[in-house]
């Protein structure tokens, strides 16, 4: 997503498909609904992972539309062309200098992508350059860690093994201000008519002792990881079940509610 923020290798795309699905297909489907996208569009998907959203908009544009998705991660590139439909166009570039013409979409999307942006400005600028005069923008970021349990349970854990400096990068994917993030830098970068709404979804995942260690494996925190010794692993699995307590079922099963930030602009 930029030459800073969410690196992955190949097998580490894979599994990213894999679990992190489970709790973000929701929110691929609340940012389309927010960006749109009209029969004919042509949409351009920035920091697009593995995919989740840009394979949604084909039905969406229709067969007079067109589909881009973009990425640095060359990684997660190869990955979403082989999970997607054909007939989208797919580019290995940062958000903040990509290979398009002034004004070439209708609509940009951006799932969690603008907090790892090197330059949150310049890449809200360059979707602004892409975009048609009336396009439209739609972006989102995670709520606080307070509002999305998974993730906190899954950084305090890592914390209390590797230590806040090794652990930066989990705040700075979870921002505390991730709502004034997307609007103040939507607005510097000349978007108008900025909204931001609240969405929510409980996420059903296999029982923490099993999910937290895949899930870990498909970000860029599974290197560090994966560096502990055998009884620190088993200390941050634990570390995390037990922060997910009030969210586990009977059978052990997680019920965990997701929230994010959306932003819409013109």
């Amino acid at each position: 997503m930029s030459n800073e923020g969410f690196q992955i290798a190949a097998a580490a795309a894979e599994r990213y498909e894999r679990h992190v699905a489970r709790f973000m297909l929701a929110f691929a489907d609340a940012i389309i609904d927010a960006g749109a996208p009209r029969i004919g569009d042509a949409v351009l998907d920035v920091a697009c992972g593995t995919g989740f959203v840009t394979r949604r908009l084909v039905e969406r544009v229709g067969a007079t539309g067109r589909v881009v998705g973009a990425d640095l991660n060359g990684a997660m590139v190869q990955a979403a062309a082989g999970y997607c439909p054909p007939g989208i166009k797919w580019v290995t570039a940062p958000a903040e200098a990509m290979p398009f013409a002034d004004g070439e979409f209708d609509l940009v999307l951006c799932q969690q992508g603008v907090q790892f942006f090197p330059d949150t400005l310049a890449g809200l600028r360059e979707m602004r350059r892409v975009l048609r005069a009336g396009g439209r923008l739609a972006a989102t970021v995670w709520a606080p860690m307070s509002e999305n349990p998974f993730l906190e349970a899954q950084a305090l854990a890592i914390r209390s093994e590797a230590g806040s400096e090794a652990t930066a990068s989990f705040w700075k994917a979870i921002p505390p201000d991730g709502d004034r993030l997307l609007g103040d830098a939507a607005r510097d970068a000349g978007f108008t008519s900025v909204e931001i709404r609240r969405v929510s979804s409980v996420a059903e995942l296999p029982p923490a002792t099993e999910y937290v260690p895949d899930q870990l494996s498909a970000t860029p925190w599974g290197p560090l990881f994966a560096a502990l010794d055998d009884d620190a692993r088993q200390r941050v699995v634990e570390a995390a079940a037990s922060h997910l307590t009030p969210c586990t079922n009977a059978d052990g099963s997680l019920s965990v509610p997701f929230t994010s930030h959306v932003l819409v602009a013109s």
